[in-house]
C-alpha cells in the first residue's frame, strides 16, 4: 500500500440504529415551498436553475434548510428536482410523524428531491433525535428510508454516538 492510497470507511446504519424507523413528517411534501434570501435570480419553467443568495432560507412544513446560497433545479414539470445549498454551515433539519428532529449541517447539501437523495459534504454531521450522532467528511441521507451512509477518507474517520435507550 502507498501512501497515496485513498481509504474509504463506509459505514450502514439502519434504520433500527442511528437513524431510527420514522421518516419525515408525512405531509411535509404537500405544504408550500416558502424561499426567502437577501437577493434572488428565479427563472420560471421547465429544466431552469434559480439562484438565492444571502441568508437563504427555504422552508416546507417541518423541513428547513438554510445556507448562505441556493440553487434550484427544476425538471421538465417546472416542478424543483434537485436544490443545492452551500454555506458555512448548510443546514437541514425536518420532523418525523412521532416528532424526532432530525439536523444536519456540512459545507454543501445537495438534495435530489427524485430521488429522496441527500448528499452532504464538508464537515457533515447528522444528529438524530435521540439516537445518536455521525460527523464524517460525507454522508448521503436516504430521505425516505431514513437511513444514511457515512464515508470518511485518508484524515478524517467517520465518528459515531449513539445515545443509551430512554426507559
Amino acid at each position: 500500500m502507498t501512501l497515496t492510497f485513498r481509504f474509504l470507511v463506509t459505514v450502514f446504519v439502519c434504520s433500527a440504529a442511528l437513524t431510527g424507523v420514522a421518516v419525515a413528517r408525512s405531509n411535509d411534501r404537500t405544504q408550500e415551498v416558502q424561499v426567502s434570501g437577501s437577493s434572488t435570480s428565479v427563472i420560471n419553467g421547465p429544466n431552469t436553475k434559480s439562484v438565492v443568495t444571502g441568508n437563504v432560507r427555504i422552508a416546507q412544513g417541518t423541513i428547513l434548510v438554510t445556507g448562505d446560497l441556493a440553487e434550484l433545479y427544476s425538471g421538465a414539470d417546472s416542478h424543483v428536482t434537485r436544490v443545492v445549498v452551500t454555506g458555512r454551515k448548510a443546514h437541514v433539519e425536518q420532523q418525523d410523524d412521532k416528532g424526532e428532529w432530525m439536523k444536519a449541517d456540512a459545507d454543501r447539501i445537495d438534495y435530489d428531491l427524485t430521488a429522496g437523495l441527500a448528499v452532504l459534504t464538508g464537515s457533515a454531521q447528522v444528529i438524530k433525535g435521540t439516537s445518536g450522532t455521525a460527523t464524517a467528511p460525507k454522508i448521503i441521507y436516504h430521505v425516505d428510508e431514513a437511513t444514511f451512509q457515512a464515508e470518511g477518507d485518508e484524515h478524517e474517520n467517520v465518528h459515531m454516538t449513539l445515545f443509551p435507550k430512554r426507559h
